[in-house]
């Protein structure tokens, strides 16, 4: 094997592993939000509200209002 084509070879594994790195890094970020939504959804759907106001950027808290206990998220 020339040196050339040794250098083609691991030039071309090299940016086939990169490919590979970022797919994964999407597919964790993926599942990240994945679990995040469910757990917000769940946190909804079962009434635990202070859980799912966890979720509000900070910047854009407030106070959490009092009326929410007449809340049914059903689906």
């Amino acid at each position: 094997m020339s040196y050339g084509a040794l250098s083609a070879f691991f030039a071309a594994a090299l940016l086939t592993l990169g490919g590979c790195a970022g797919a994964i890094a999407r597919d964790d970020m993926s599942k990240d939000l994945e679990a995040a939504l469910t757990t917000y959804g769940e946190a909804m759907r079962w009434g635990y509200f202070e859980t799912a106001y966890g979720y509000v950027p900070p910047d854009r808290r407030r106070k959490i209002p009092q009326h929410l206990d007449n809340l049914r998220v059903i689906g």
